[in-house]
């Protein structure tokens, strides 16, 4: 589960037993995470992830795929935030396994540039990736979806008035990816 503070969480609830379950940090990638208390990572999660098992060559993880985007101010086109969407690969696949592994932003591969369908760089994804949204204020405002390998998801983009439209409100758009 994802939280406004840009944390990612893990919970084991292994069994009846309450005192077995627990609740451990897998991702700090938002304004708690360590030495980064600037608005410009007031990355905020409000959607569920997605989970999807999976496996490469280091074994079996569960994919835990989440867009970030701060939900209660959807017309902040300011840019001062750059959200992404997150694929983070949580190897603790037993139920009970999972500990504070407290991931940090620079921890994913940045398969924002396409160079790597291009082949022309090569990006350490032991981790999990991040991609950064494309246009100033975009957010992730919803959960996504991952069929046959693919991975679908929804974006805001706000809109800034201009001229006579000023004073009027803004609708925005919106993207699919």
């Amino acid at each position: 589960v994802g939280d406004t503070g840009g944390r990612v969480w893990r919970v084991d609830m292994q069994g009846a037993d309450t005192t077995k379950w627990r609740a451990t940090v897998l991702a700090s990638i938002g304004r708690h995470a360590s030495g980064s208390p600037d608005i410009d990572v007031d990355r905020r999660f409000f959607h569920r992830p997605d989970i999807v098992q999976s496996q490469d060559e280091k074994g079996l993880y569960d994919a835990v795929i989440i867009g970030s985007g701060n939900r209660p101010n959807p017309l902040d086109s300011g840019g001062l935030t750059r959200d992404f969407l997150y694929m983070i690969k949580d190897r603790r696949t037993v139920a009970g396994s999972g500990f504070d592994r407290n991931y940090q932003h620079g921890d994913f591969g940045d398969v924002t540039d396409n160079c790597l369908q291009a082949g022309t760089c090569s990006i350490d994804l032991v981790n999990g990736w991040r991609l950064g949204l494309e246009d100033q204020g975009e957010k992730a405002l919803s959960t996504p979806l991952t069929i046959n390998g693919k991975i679908f998801f929804t974006t805001y983009l706000p809109k800034a008035g201009t001229g006579a439209t000023a004073c009027s409100p803004s609708e925005g758009g919106g993207r699919l990816y």
